[in-house]
């Protein structure tokens, strides 16, 4: 029998941490017919109405037993996404294990579950702050959700647990729902797989370059049309159709490309680096003539700031880059989620406000095993460690085919080799461009081809473009790198379930151990997964950062009372 209080208490403790769910199912007006019935063992059984009669969503013998079977083919630990929630058992019997960080539940039916919680008293689950509860989300709640609650470092595996008896009653939608987490898992684990790598370099260089990102400059021209040039095999081919256009279109060199483009006597009007490792000194070895902006990640390689005085930075959404943004200076964005620079270039050329950006060298393959323009940093690179036994041409195959996986291709009579990390980078390109406000033409070259759509020239955007600059600092750099330096200090180690934990920092607190995932990835690697804690891993990840932040700021000679704390 529906009852007023037991709704009633089900929304209260739902609204501690899932308002707006609460919200949501205490709008709906109407009903659905639930029927409860009691197992072997005493316990309450939903049935729900289905193909004329009502079917229970779980064993009528003893439904706890029935969720320990179940649970025992699942890992005992991480974050767990359930796939309808039924009477409860299955998230009860995992919230009995310390070791579970998190559980999401997600459901269909609003008057459903409504109905549900009206007759059945689960509040002791919802008080739990490790649970979270998703009801008929769309594809970006569902996205939202996730992506701001699952840190692979220290939230554990993410487990997907359908509860049979809801999933086949609502196909349809979880079907739908299934492929979405799919999606995010592989978004979520391609980009951990990146931080594992890189979090560290990321961190320490972004800190460094704040002492050159501080410094005014004029904000970059706008741009009517661009070319951008990546470095594959095909730039030499294109070398004098990009000479006689470059008077009309704006340059856009990617990194790699610029020593080539300064052996033919090209001047590009642009230049761009996101690469954060140390190599990225190689391409500009040559020098950056004067006048010409050399276009930096915040993330990049402060070696890089000394060939250039005319420096503009941007942030590609690296977490400690946008809380720089959001509390000390306000930096322009790039669009670096296509993984390689070639794409951030189009993204960067867009923004300035180009309609036509046409593409050159973008080959995403290896041209009869070639990889790179001549004249790029590559061939200098090699040619300095060529000897008579170990000839250029070794080093040129075996960097081609260091890669796990080469595919082998043949078009004609030619052959290419290619990867997946490269296909993704096209993939990632085209997706790209079917959204893009200009009309990206890439020059047909010797790699694989990308599909974009047809649009008819412009030469420039008819909706304006923002101001590509920096925004006035809101505080001294050195009280910005003090007051980070005491939110760190302040932010409690995690004990207990790393779902609890999450719940009970404040917004700061989050922002500040957001800042810390790509490093903590990292350590996590140099540990080689070895089961280290997440509160252990935390207070070593916060001891590291202090130490990089004392080191650079003594070496920049920010007075000591700023660091304080």
């Amino acid at each position: 029998m529906a009852d007023a209080s037991v709704f009633d208490r089900n929304m209260l403790a739902l609204s501690r941490m899932n308002q707006d769910t609460a919200v949501r199912l205490t709008a709906v007006t109407e009903a659905v017919a639930i029927e409860l019935r009691s197992s072997k063992t005493g316990k309450l059984i939903p049935c729900i109405l289905t193909d004329g009669r009502f079917a229970p969503l779980h064993s009528l013998v003893d439904p706890e037993r029935e969720a320990e079977r179940l649970l025992a083919r699942y890992p005992s630990g991480g974050f767990f996404v359930l796939l309808g929630f039924g009477g409860g058992y299955v998230a009860r019997e995992l919230l009995k294990h310390p070791t579970v960080s998190q559980v999401l539940i997600v459901d269909a039916g609003a008057a459903y579950l409504k109905s549900l919680l009206t007759v059945l008293d689960c509040s002791d689950i919802f008080l739990d702050p490790r649970v979270g509860m998703l009801v008929d989300p769309n594809e970006n709640e569902l996205g939202d959700r996730l992506l701001s609650t699952y840190f692979p470092s220290l939230s554990g595996d993410l487990t997907m647990i359908p509860l049979r008896s809801r999933t086949d009653a609502d196909a349809a939608f979880f079907n739908r729902i299934s492929d979405r987490l799919r999606e995010l898992i592989a978004t979520v684990s391609d980009d951990y797989s990146v931080q594992a790598y890189f979090g560290k370099r990321w961190f320490k260089n972004t800190l460094r370059n704040l002492r050159h990102a501080g410094v005014g400059v004029s904000p970059l021209p706008p741009v009517r049309r661009a070319i951008v040039t990546a470095a594959g095999p095909s730039l030499e081919d294109s070398i004098e159709k990009i000479r006689g256009l470059s008077g009309r279109y704006a340059v856009i060199a990617t990194d790699t490309t610029l020593p080539c483009l300064l052996a033919h006597g090209i001047k590009p009007a642009i230049v761009v680096s996101i690469d954060c490792q140390h190599i990225s000194y190689y391409h500009f070895i040559c020098g950056i003539p004067e006048g010409i902006p050399l276009v930096l990640d915040l993330a990049s390689p402060e070696e890089l700031t000394r060939f250039s005085p005319n420096l503009q930075f941007f942030s590609s959404g690296h977490p400690f880059s946008r809380y720089i943004v959001s509390r000390w200076r306000r930096f322009p964005s790039v669009d670096t989620s296509g993984g390689n620079v070639t794409h951030a270039a189009v993204s960067l050329a867009e923004t300035l406000g180009a309609g036509e950006i046409l593409l050159f060298g973008a080959d995403f393959s290896y041209p009869e095993g070639k990889s790179y323009a001549r004249g790029t940093y590559i061939y200098p690179y090699f040619e300095k460690s060529q000897f008579r036994l170990s000839p250029l041409e070794h080093d040129f195959i075996a960097f081609v085919f260091r890669n796990t996986k080469v595919l082998r291709e043949r078009e004609g009579d030619a052959i290419r080799y290619t990867t997946k990390p490269l296909i993704g980078y096209k993939e990632n390109l085209e997706r790209y461009a079917r959204t893009s406000r200009a009309n990206l033409v890439p020059e047909p070259g010797r790699g694989v081809p990308i599909e974009v759509p047809s649009r008819e020239a412009r030469a420039s955007r008819s909706d304006g473009f923002p101001l590509f600059s920096a925004g006035k600092p809101r505080q001294p750099l050195g009280e910005f790198i003090s007051d980070y330096r005491l939110a760190l200090l302040g932010l409690p180690l995690p004990t207990g379930s790393f779902g609890a934990y999450l719940a009970s920092l404040d917004a700061t607190q989050r922002d500040v151990l957001t800042t810390l995932l790509p490093t903590a990835a990292r350590v996590r690697r140099e540990r080689q997964n070895d089961g280290m804690g997440a509160g252990d891993l935390v207070g070593m990840v916060k001891t590291w950062v202090l130490g990089e932040i004392d080191a650079c700021y003594r070496e920049a000679e920010i007075p000591p009372s700023s660091l304080e704390g």
